[in-house]
């Protein structure tokens, strides 16, 4: 018992919050206003680049998503469908897919970098072209409006997780971030014989270092030591009197 006790009193010692690693969702892709971006070059006619952005949106850090999309020859769409959980990639030569996260102007998106290590998307259906043609970049900005150099990841099959570590974006504030830009193919164009296609399941930050229990005020720790101890004299008071 008396071990029970000291053991209970060594707790509320060290009772000063305990930190959990979580992960923080950038964009589930499940809603979207402006859905689909298309881009055509067909002699010169067409928009090129196409632009959209949406606001207020459920499943995406500070609800703002904003799409470029750029065809260099014939055909690039991209987008989302809402409820579809993916962005769609499809193109018929050259061309990119960006999108870029804000936040909204709030603080989600900072605390979200400045908390993590790394940034993860899952992606699915890429067909040949896009395994052996597509890459997939990151920039960070910061405060200062200061963008990183483009990080990049190839696909590695049909289905997979690519992961950024924060670590690999030099030269920017990580604890400043106000913009995530993704791109798709941008900076490796396939050949304009293929026609890459695949779709981005889910964004996210990934094991955000977050304290889930404040540390208590230094008069709960005294009155829970104390309480602590009046139980373990009144039990061992106990013990006198009838041993």
């Amino acid at each position: 018992m008396m071990k029970r006790l000291l053991l209970a009193v060594c707790l509320c010692l060290t009772w000063i919050g305990s930190a959990e690693a979580i992960d923080v969702q950038i964009d589930s892709f499940e809603a979207a206003t402006n859905t689909v971006v298309t881009s055509v070059f067909f002699f010169g006619i067409g928009p090129n680049p196409a632009e959209e952005s949406d606001t207020g949106l459920p499943g995406v850090i500070g609800g703002s998503r904003a799409i470029t999309v750029f065809s260099a020859d014939f055909f690039l769409e991209a987008g989302v469908i809402p409820t579809s959980g993916v962005f769609d990639y499809m193109s018929i030569g050259t061309g990119f897919a960006a999108m870029a996260y804000d936040g909204g102007g709030g603080p989600q998106l900072m605390r979200a970098m400045s908390c993590s290590e790394a940034i993860e998307i899952d992606y699915q259906d890429a067909d040949a072209p896009a395994i052996s043609g597509v890459t997939i970049g990151i920039v960070l900005t910061d405060g200062n409006s200061v963008a990183s150099a483009p990080v990049l990841q190839p696909l590695v099959g049909p289905a997979g997780t690519l992961s950024f570590p924060l670590s690999d974006f030099s030269g920017v504030d990580l604890d400043n971030i106000v913009e995530v830009g993704i791109t798709i193919n941008g900076d490796d164009p396939a050949p304009a014989s293929e026609s890459p296609d695949l779709a981005l399941s889910e964004i996210r930050a990934v094991n955000c270092n977050v304290t889930d229990t404040p540390a208590p005020a230094m008069g709960a720790i005294a009155l829970t030591m104390a309480t602590v101890m009046l139980v373990g004299l009144g039990y061992l008071g106990f013990r006198r009197r009838f041993t």
